[in-house]
């Protein structure tokens, strides 16, 4: 989560209209086949409708996946493993933009990111660069 008080900054960094990488582990009710991963790649029709812009999903166990989107749409994550018949039981984002969560962050901790660092990483991101 990201605490900011800069309404610009913020829809820069959510919008879906932005394609800010974001980075999630999931775990599911069932396993993540290759026909999903298949599916995830070629972009996702869900249930109301709406058409995703093609994701990465990545098996880390058989019910542990890492999903890279770069849209952000309403609980867009949950709806896109629903649209292939599966369930997520635990959501955790773990990267947003070049914002990566720190591994030795334990829950309700924070870090503080500076302006001048959190400006950096966030332009970066935005405009794609290395």
């Amino acid at each position: 989560m990201i605490l900011t008080n800069d309404g610009g900054f913020a829809h820069k960094m959510l919008s879906p209209k932005n394609r800010v990488p974001k980075l999630y582990l999931a775990e599911t009710d069932e396993n993540i086949d290759d026909s999903d991963i298949a599916a995830f790649k070629e972009g996702i029709t869900l249930r109301d409708g709406a058409e995703t812009l093609p994701a990465e999903l990545r098996r880390v166990g058989d019910r542990l996946c890492e999903i890279e989107i770069c849209e952000g749409k309403y609980h867009q994550v949950k709806r896109m493993i629903a649209s292939r018949g599966k369930k997520v039981l635990s959501l955790k984002r773990l990267k947003i933009g070049e914002l990566m969560l720190p591994e030795n962050l334990r829950e309700g901790q924070y870090k503080e990111a500076l302006g001048d660092e959190l400006f950096r990483l966030c332009l970066k991101s935005m405009h794609g660069e290395q």
